[in-house]
């Protein structure tokens, strides 16, 4: 397994399920361990299913959860493995899997992973784009994400370097995803994004006791350079 996290703020990302008001909808959806939207080398995996965010009712800048459920079998290492990435997409289009790029409406979210080689051949499997969902650092495999601007899919894949030969024996390898806030760059429920949203994030400003509180977009219990950059990149949406 090559994938690794690239270097962050050591603030931990992960939400917890009590972080899901009480009333709201999740959708659980069941993943094959062998399908990936990373790029393979001799490896007859099939590629990743696009879920379509409309049809799960879920928007650009909506702050959504997402949590791994069950565990995956590698073939030598047994049904123990738990790490599940992601890349948001302007669109369903995957391209074939010896392409070096093969999400080309792939949009930056998340905390970046950096994918490492290709079991065969050594090949560069690495995108910019991806985030990670499920990691040793995020023992509750759960994670707040601000849906990014010009999103329409997700594709998730489970990290490793080799991954037809991947199996979910007892069937429980799969994904929780629950919309927390409707457009949570809104934070004064106008309507849209704008001056008003900048002061009150501005007015948070700094380490908070709350995770996910106005204006900590990311879930990260501060309000800090991120938190602003999500709201600009939603600036008049919503």
């Amino acid at each position: 397994m090559q994938t690794q996290l690239r270097h962050i703020a050591s603030v931990a990302l992960a939400c917890v399920s009590a972080s899901v008001a009480a009333g709201e909808s999740t959708t659980i959806i069941s993943l094959n361990p062998a399908a990936t939207y990373l790029r393979t080398s001799n490896d007859p995996a099939p590629g990743a299913v696009a879920l379509n965010l409309a049809a799960l009712g879920i928007s650009a800048g909506d702050r959504i959860s997402l949590h791994r459920l069950g565990e995956w079998d590698n073939g030598p290492g047994g049904d123990t493995f738990t790490t599940l990435i992601a890349v948001f997409s302007a669109g369903d289009v995957l391209l074939p899997n010896d392409q070096p790029h093969r999400v080309p409406g792939a949009i930056a979210a998340g905390v970046p992973v950096i994918t490492g080689p290709s079991y065969f051949g050594a090949v560069a499997t690495d995108i910019p784009e991806d985030f990670v969902i499920a990691w040793s650092t995020y023992p509750n495999g759960e994670v707040c994400v601000i849906v990014p601007k010009g999103a329409t899919h997700l594709f998730t894949s489970v990290g490793d370097s080799l991954f037809y030969d991947n199996v979910d024996p007892d069937r429980d390898w799969g994904l929780e995803i629950a919309v927390l806030d409707a457009c949570a760059a809104d934070l004064d429920a106008d309507g849209v994004v704008g001056a008003s949203d900048l002061g009150i994030l501005l007015g948070g400003w700094g380490p908070s006791s709350v995770i996910g509180a106005p204006g900590d977009l990311d879930c990260d219990a501060d309000v800090d350079a991120a938190d602003l950059a999500t709201l600009l990149g939603l600036w008049g949406g919503c």
